[in-house]
C-alpha cells in the first residue's frame, strides 16, 4: 500500500471513530464526566489504539469531549450545584443563534430547507414516541441545520460546539424542565424559508428566552440518576 493510500485509510478509520463517539454521547450511551476508554472503544470497533486516540484529541474542544494530562479523554461535564452554567451557555447561543437564524433566513439557498424539514420530522416522530435520545439528536441536527443555511463558515465553526455542548447538558436535565420547543422551530423554520429575517431573529430569541426562564425558575433542573 502506498504512503497516500495508507494515510488516507488511517484519516477514514478515525472519522468513523469520531462518528462512533459523537454517537455514543448523544445516544446517552456514555454520560457527561464519564471517561472514554481508548483501549474500550478500540476493541468495540475492531480497530488499533491509534485511530481512537486521534479521534478523541480531534474531538477535544467540539464541545463533546475534553482530553487532559494524565486523566484522559471525559465527555464534557457540567457544574451541577446549581443552574447557572447551563444558564450562561444558553445566553451565548440567545445571541448568536438568533443571527444565524436571520442569517440564515436571508442567503439561505433552496436545498438548505430539506435538512432542516428532515430534523423538525425527525422531532416530531421522537416526541411521539417519547424517545429522549432521538429528540436531542432530532434537536441538534436541527440547529446544525439552520446554522449552515447562514453560509457562513466562521459562524457556523463558533456555534457548534455550544450547540453541542447543550446537548450534551439536556441529557443530565429532569423531562419535565424544559418546555415543548417544536413549535417555535417551525415557526422560525417558516420564517426562514420566507425570508423574514427579523422574524426568523425574533422568534429564535423568543424561543431561547422561553428555555432559560424555565432553567431559571426551577430549583434544581437536573435528574436525580444522571
Amino acid at each position: 500500500m502506498s504512503a497516500d493510500a495508507d494515510s488516507v485509510t488511517r484519516a477514514t478509520i478515525t472519522t468513523a471513530v469520531s462518528d462512533h463517539v459523537r454517537a455514543l454521547i448523544f445516544d446517552r450511551r456514555v454520560l457527561p464526566g464519564q471517561r472514554l476508554v481508548a483501549e474500550a472503544i478500540a476493541e468495540e470497533l475492531g480497530v488499533s489504539r491509534v485511530p481512537v486516540r486521534e479521534a478523541l484529541r480531534q474531538l477535544d474542544g467540539s464541545g463533546l469531549v475534553e482530553v487532559r494530562p494524565r486523566r484522559g479523554a471525559t465527555v464534557v461535564s457540567f457544574d451541577l450545584s446549581s443552574n447557572d452554567d447551563l444558564l450562561a451557555l444558553l445566553e451565548v447561543r440567545r445571541e448568536m443563534e438568533s443571527w444565524a437564524a436571520a442569517e440564515a433566513a436571508r442567503r439561505h439557498r433552496d436545498d438548505d430547507i430539506g435538512p432542516i424539514d428532515r430534523a423538525l420530522d425527525a422531532g416530531a416522530v421522537a416526541v411521539s414516541s417519547a424517545d429522549l435520545a432521538s429528540v436531542g439528536r432530532a434537536h441538534h441536527d436541527l440547529v446544525q441545520a439552520v446554522a449552515r443555511a447562514s453560509h457562513n463558515r466562521h459562524l457556523l465553526e463558533a456555534l457548534t460546539p455550544l450547540h453541542n455542548r447543550t446537548t450534551v447538558a439536556f441529557s443530565l436535565v429532569a423531562n419535565d424542565t424544559l418546555p415543548d420547543g417544536w413549535p417555535a422551530h417551525r415557526r422560525i423554520r417558516d420564517a426562514i424559508v420566507a425570508r423574514d429575517a427579523r422574524s426568523a431573529r425574533r422568534e429564535t430569541r423568543s424561543h431561547l428566552d422561553e428555555v432559560m426562564r424555565a432553567v431559571g425558575h426551577r430549583r434544581s433542573i437536573w435528574r436525580a440518576d444522571p
